[in-house]
């Protein structure tokens, strides 16, 4: 027995059918495509559209290169800080080294002070190294 369909509407639908795949080509590369000129011409239009966009890109960022670059930078110092930060984390856990690390400052400090910073001369001395190195970076005229 019959599922109850008219008999027209199934031959529609294989009408439609057959109509929908006369409308597909199979290309070389095993793709299904729609058959005819449209799509070369589909095709030539999207790569223009490509090429356009790739020049507009192209061209603001010749014309945004300093905010990019300072973007650029301050995302990369961002992400400095956190390793930093990740790094410092890390070793204040390991148990020895912490106190260690805490040792040395404290002895470095001590030895800081007590080199350059108890006489006059010494104090002298640590500054002119300070004007040439800051001579060095900013230049003769700072």
């Amino acid at each position: 027995m019959e599922s109850g369909v008219p008999q027209e509407t199934k031959v529609a639908e294989k009408q439609q059918a057959s109509t929908i795949a006369s409308n597909i080509s199979t290309e070389p590369g095993g793709q299904l495509a729609p058959s005819g000129n449209n799509s070369q011409a589909q095709v030539e239009q999207a790569l223009a559209q490509i090429q356009d966009s790739f020049s507009a890109i192209t061209k603001l960022i010749g014309d945004n290169k300093n905010i990019l670059t300072v973007s650029g930078l301050f995302i990369v110092g961002a992400i400095a800080v956190y390793i930093t930060f990740a790094l410092l984390d890390a070793i204040n856990h390991i148990p020895v080294l912490a106190p260690l690390l805490e040792l040395v400052g404290l002895g470095y400090s001590i030895w800081f002070v007590g080199r350059y910073l108890l006489k006059a001369s010494t104090r002298k001395e640590l500054m002119d190294e300070f004007d040439s190195i800051k001579k060095d970076v900013l230049g003769e005229n700072s």
